[in-house]
């Protein structure tokens, strides 16, 4: 189900795996990357969210230099109170520069944040593959 929208931006989330899927389409811009960054917070929390899986595949990323911003760096340098997130997949956007800047501040963000995992991925089913792969064996014990 969506949960919320924001311009070229959907944040969905599915139940019975517990993912939520934010998906951005265009150009990173610095007003709604931190409108978005609080959504994916509250509903986290509000959802008991497992999984957060990132679709940055149709990113604009030469139309994106607010990724190089001091403000949206801020951001992956918070303690975050989400007590249920285990992993984080992230489908990348091909453009190597863009992506390796962004893996960056995820690598800063799990130093902050012990316990949660990311990993960057070519294709969807690759990163639902890895999302939910004790998801899936922990159903089958029930």
């Amino acid at each position: 189900m969506i949960l919320f929208t924001l311009n070229d931006i959907e944040l969905e989330f599915n139940t019975e795996s517990s993912i939520l899927t934010v998906r951005w389409i265009g150009p990173l811009k610095q007003d709604d990357f931190a409108i978005i960054w609080q959504q994916v917070l509250i509903l986290a929390t509000k959802h008991q969210i497992r999984f957060i899986l990132l679709d940055t595949t149709f990113v604009h990323t030469q139309n994106s230099p607010d990724i190089d911003d001091y403000s949206i760096h801020q951001y992956f340098r918070q303690t975050l109170a989400l007590p249920y997130l285990e992993k984080i997949a992230r489908i990348v956007t091909n453009n190597t520069t863009y992506d390796q800047k962004i893996t960056n501040l995820y690598t800063t963000l799990l130093q902050q944040n012990k316990g949660i995992q990311f990993q960057n991925f070519n294709h969807y089913y690759e990163a639902m593959d890895w999302l939910l792969e004790m998801h899936y064996v922990e159903n089958k014990q029930l």
